[in-house]
């Protein structure tokens, strides 16, 4: 808990130059509630909260960073992995192409923000589409009832052991 505080701190620091911006944003995640609950508890939320802290370091957000593209992609795949570890991550998707949408320069942005949505969208399907896949012809309805299931009431693909063992027949 404390470290992932710390990295936000900063993250924040080094994107906006403000001591007082770092320090509210840090403590704010600080203190709140689940997230101590969740960092107390050893679950995988922190590691996904360490993954989105990637996410957020590595969107391009100014014209005065080399490599956008570069960028975009490792930050689709720090916010894959968030999501894989905990599902409710996926909420901030229209949050970082929206902030891609509005970085600088504005030429390459919506290329920046289909490249991020298309490598984070592989990310996070991956497991379900290898699972579906394995389900028998005569099984695809129940597989697509299985595959809503997985994502609404989560059995997490990568926390989970045995998630991709199982499909969807």
């Amino acid at each position: 808990g404390p470290l992932a505080a710390t990295l936000l701190a900063a993250l924040l620091l080094g994107r906006t130059g403000s001591r007082l911006l770092a320090s509210s944003g840090a403590l704010a995640l600080a203190f709140c509630g689940s997230f101590w609950y969740f960092s107390t508890n050893a679950e995988p939320y922190v590691v996904s909260v360490l993954c989105l802290l990637g996410f957020l370091a590595w969107l391009p957000l100014d014209d005065g960073r080399a490599r956008p593209a570069r960028r975009v992609a490792l930050s689709a795949i720090a916010f894959g992995l968030a999501v894989g570890f905990h599902l409710s991550a996926v909420v901030l998707a229209p949050v970082g192409i929206l902030f891609i949408l509005l970085a600088r320069p504005r030429a390459p942005r919506v290329r920046l923000a289909a490249l991020f949505a298309a490598v984070a969208g592989a990310l996070i399907a991956a497991p379900y589409l290898y699972k579906w896949l394995r389900v028998a012809r005569e099984d695809r309805l129940s597989g697509l009832e299985g595959l809503w299931t997985d994502f609404f009431a989560p059995a997490n693909p990568i926390t989970e052991r045995h998630f991709l063992a199982h499909s969807y027949s």
